[in-house]
């Protein structure tokens, strides 16, 4: 009976026993250590087992010998996506991951690349920068690495080379206002991008504005997330400049960037012109009372509209009120947060009563 393999581990540890997810097959230590003495005059370094997805795990101690594996599985198994993690927090670790993955890359195509948590920094940015040049990577994830301004200014004329990337995650990475221009400058050229994260950079109004501005030729773009930065008056306005192009708009997240009751007027008619808009996030911000009022008159021109998270804000009873009163009367199934806003356990218990009156409603409170 076939097996259809979902995704797999490959982990450079020779003492490390390794199952492979959707197969009965294992490799040992000594198998690995076969490989490993071979005489095969084309070794396969950091491969290719796989499938939809291959992962490559580097230890945080050690970055020994790369696992190769028999040509007969490989042979088995067709290559069609590999993605690799690495984990590593050393600089030494970190140069041996880069040239492994130098090595990797002429003999698979790499369309997946996980480098998240190992803080390659900005030198292992630089490092990075060329070898995404030779893949046509379609999915990178950045994510907690320290890569800064001056990591991310490495990246970014590589980044301007990948048409092909759908997927960047470059969560809390610290690139500032300095790297949010950078990236601004480039990511109109990948025309692909679907989903861009850029949450807890540390980035600033002005900043905000030049990346947000730069997206207005990532027409395909569907999730943007922005949580953690700083979205003001320019942002919102850079926000309704593009947001006409971007009709593919799904999922905005815009979680804790200090938008008050003035912003979310502002952000109504970035939200009317959404209309393809299913999920807004806009928790931990100064919304109160009445930014909840209007939300709850914009909501009326969102019809896709159907996630709505607005915890930890102020907007206390008066604008929960609103807000359930307004979404009762729409047609389709609406899931409301409005978890910590400042009401007492009575107040709650009303608007949770309120709420019942509606059957299509999914209510956190």
């Amino acid at each position: 009976m076939s097996t259809t393999i979902k995704a797999w581990d490959l982990i450079m540890v020779p003492t490390t026993r390794i199952p492979m997810q959707g197969s009965n097959t294992r490799i040992t230590a000594f198998e690995n250590a076969r490989f490993a003495e071979s005489d095969d005059p084309n070794p396969f370094f950091l491969n290719v087992l796989a499938c939809d997805a291959v992962n490559l795990l580097i230890p945080e101690d050690q970055c020994i010998k790369m696992l190769r594996v028999s040509r007969t599985v490989r042979k088995a198994i067709p290559n069609q996506f590999v993605h690799a993690k690495a984990k590593a927090k050393c600089s030494a670790t970190t140069q041996a991951v880069m040239q492994g993955l130098g090595t990797l890359i002429p003999r698979v195509q790499l369309t997946g690349l996980d480098f998240s948590a190992i803080c390659i920094g900005p030198v292992g940015a630089a490092m990075l920068a060329p070898l995404l040049e030779r893949c046509p990577l379609v999915s990178m994830d950045l994510s907690w690495n320290k890569i800064e301004h001056g990591g991310l200014q490495s990246l970014a004329a590589s980044l301007g080379k990948c048409p092909t990337l759908v997927e960047l995650n470059l969560y809390d990475n610290e690139i500032r206002d300095e790297g949010a221009k950078q990236l601004g400058a480039i990511i109109g050229r990948c025309t692909s991008l679907q989903d861009l994260d850029v949450s807890y950079n540390q980035v600033r109004d002005e900043g905000m504005c030049t990346l947000i501005t730069g997206l207005s030729e990532c027409k395909s773009l569907t999730q943007l997330d922005v949580r953690g930065n700083e979205i003001k008056y320019a942002s919102i306005e850079a926000l309704k400049a593009v947001v006409g192009e971007l009709t593919a708009l799904r999922a905005l997240g815009l979680n804790n960037t200090e938008i008050t009751d003035h912003g979310v007027e502002e952000l109504g008619t970035v939200l009317k012109c959404c209309k393809a808009l299913t999920y807004l996030g806009l928790t931990h911000n100064d919304i109160g009372p009445v930014g909840a009022k209007t939300l709850a008159a914009v909501l009326g021109h969102c019809p896709s509209l159907v996630r709505l998270n607005l915890c930890q804000n102020w907007i206390q009873h008066e604008g929960a009120r609103s807000l359930v009163q307004i979404v009762g009367q729409r047609t389709s199934v609406f899931e409301l947060n409005i978890r910590n806003v400042g009401m007492s356990t009575r107040e709650k218990k009303n608007v949770i009563e309120l709420g019942r009156s509606h059957r299509n409603y999914i209510l956190n409170v």
